[in-house]
């Protein structure tokens, strides 16, 4: 039986409607809210997000292959993306494993998030693509977490991103304001190295750079007395 916007609203009243309605909207933005990952942390299960908007900064395609996988990893970065919390660039993940490769994909890792603010999600319907079972970021210590770790199929499972099948759109929304060439990892067990992507650009410590400047200053002197 059917019941349309004027049955519901006689049922349960013009205040009544306008509370359902937007409790369905409150559910629907909640699940397109990213969750923050600081050093250290993981986040399972990860959220689904929204599509990045904003300006296309850089995109690099970078096929892979090795005797155990073989695909294309896309990366992409924008700036002012109006889905993000965080005042940063918002920077995309996406594998496309080839229907001929040997193996499925059970990890894909990408450095250089250092310190940065991030917030991450996934966005897809999940028949076409294959979302990450959860997420999770390393720990170098001193607030420093370098790599992001997109994780498909629970720990001890079967890998779930299968030859001939596209990852959902792994989102990782910062608070950096600048990017850099870096290189990513795709797992099977055995990692495929070494593959070009996109990350934030990562700026040395302050301490680190007083350091450095200090002996510059210290050569110059040296080089003055001789």
């Amino acid at each position: 039986m059917k019941c349309t916007t004027h049955c519901l609203s006689r049922m349960l009243g013009f205040r009544g409607l306008l509370t359902v309605l937007a409790s369905v909207c409150s559910i629907i933005i909640a699940q397109a809210v990213p969750a923050p990952i600081g050093p250290g942390g993981f986040v399972f299960p990860p959220p689904p997000g929204l599509n990045p908007t904003g300006t296309l900064l850089a995109t690099t395609t970078t096929p892979f292959l090795s005797a155990s996988l073989n695909g294309t990893l896309i990366s992409r970065v924008y700036s002012g993306d109006s889905t993000s919390p965080l005042a940063g660039l918002t920077f995309t993940y996406q594998i496309i494993l080839s229907a001929s490769s040997p193996n499925a994909v059970s990890q894909l890792t990408v450095s250089r998030f250092g310190s940065f603010l991030t917030d991450v999600s996934f966005f897809g319907d999940g028949a076409t693509n294959t979302p990450p079972s959860f997420i999770s970021r390393s720990n170098e210590g001193g607030g420093i977490g370098d790599v992001m770790q997109f994780h498909f199929g629970p720990p001890g499972v079967t890998e779930s991103l299968l030859p001939g099948n596209t990852s959902s759109l792994l989102i990782v929304q910062t608070s950096a304001l600048n990017f850099q060439p870096t290189t990513a990892s795709i797992i099977d067990g055995v990692a495929v190295p070494n593959i070009a992507s996109l990350a934030p650009l990562t700026i040395p410590e302050p301490s680190a750079a007083v350091m450095g400047i200090a002996g510059l200053v210290a050569f110059a002197l040296a080089r003055r007395k001789k």
